[in-house]
């Protein structure tokens, strides 16, 4: 006996066809929202379309975080505002409009700026959208000005390099010449020539670990001194206030001081084992505010002054006055030689005190 059934019969497949049909159509209703849901969740980027005339049609909530404009502040307005105004004077946003027409995208790298005025690197690119309407471009970019300056930084550097050993092998092409020229052998110039270029190694290893922005003081005399110091019995007193080198002064002084401790081995207070020296600088209060750095020898045997001038002392005096604008003062008293250096602090330190 079969069951009687109550109310209309349906075909087996309405109810599937119905909810089969149903299905798609709230998928199409979602499917906008969702995808202004995904663009709003990157933050990192600007993502922004323009219609044909060039004028904002969209704008999701990174370009907002990223320029300061709220969606609803620039939508119909020019997508030339976050240009900067000499960018705009040249045609540049038409000029990324018509290569993206033309070529499929054009690269976005240039300086942009934010609602406040300040100025970014924008690094993206702009796409045209096929339909045109109202999208006719995509445009996508971020914030990349640390890694912009990181780049310019490196470029200086670079240069900065180049000019530097263009000097540096001037100043040994010199020294060499000086040092042959002076010396009475080849066996004395050898030695004067590989104690010079020691010299300079060293200022360079400073220059080098502070990526050539100059070095300590202090650190350039502590190790220009090292070989001659002497654990048991303290030869040098070093004293001064910390100051920054800049990298021409630390190379002129790193010289001077090499060729001081050389003279004073050969002929001063380190030529025997009572001598001392004293080594002092200071940053003084006048203004223009001055540098002075005072050698003193004592305990050595008797000095004078020299019948010639030799290349050490030239070196000293007409190299630190023409690559630091210094006057140097050496003064062959009985007790020892004083070297006095005294300079503009500008062309010694970036950090006057």
């Amino acid at each position: 006996m079969g069951i009687s059934q109550i109310g209309p019969q349906r075909e087996p497949n309405e109810s599937s066809a119905s909810g089969s049909s149903a299905q798609p159509a709230t998928k199409q209703r979602e499917a906008p929202e969702r995808l202004h849901r995904i663009l709003d969740s990157i933050k990192e980027y600007a993502i922004i379309t323009l219609d044909r005339d060039g004028c904002i049609a969209s704008w999701n909530r990174g370009a907002e975080r990223l320029l300061g404009y709220s969606e609803d502040e620039v939508l119909g307005r020019s997508g030339d505002i976050f240009f900067t105004p000499e960018d705009r004077k040249s045609g540049a946003p038409e000029r990324e409009r018509r290569l993206a027409n033309m070529e499929g995208r054009a690269t976005n790298e240039r300086w942009h700026v934010r609602k406040d005025g300040s100025r970014f690197w924008g690094s993206g690119l702009m796409l045209p959208v096929s339909d045109g309407e109202p999208d006719a471009y995509l445009k996508i970019f971020r914030d990349n000005t640390e890694v912009r300056r990181a780049a310019e930084r490196q470029a200086l550097l670079i240069d900065e390099l180049n000019h530097r050993v263009k000097n540096t092998l001037a100043i040994v092409q010199s020294m060499a010449m000086q040092t042959l020229r002076s010396c009475p052998s080849s066996a004395d110039a050898r030695e004067a020539l590989e104690a010079r270029l020691v010299a300079l190694a060293k200022a360079h290893d400073i220059l080098t670990s502070g990526q050539w922005r100059g070095g300590d003081l202090l650190e350039l005399v502590s190790g220009a001194l090292e070989a001659y110091s002497n654990e048991r019995m303290p030869r040098f007193n070093v004293h001064g206030p910390p100051v920054r080198l800049r990298p021409k002064a630390l190379l002129a002084l790193s010289m001077a001081v090499h060729e001081l401790a050389t003279n004073a081995v050969k002929y001063g207070a380190l030529s025997n084992e009572s001598g001392r020296v004293e080594i002092s600088w200071d940053l003084g209060e006048s203004t223009p505010q001055r540098f002075r750095f005072e050698w003193k020898e004592r305990g050595g045997p008797p000095v004078q002054s020299p019948r010639k001038r030799g290349f050490g002392s030239r070196l000293v005096e007409e190299g630190l006055g023409q690559d630091i604008a210094a006057e140097v003062h050496l003064s062959f008293a009985g007790e020892g030689l004083e070297c006095t250096i005294e300079a503009p602090a500008k062309e010694i330190t970036d950090t006057e005190s």
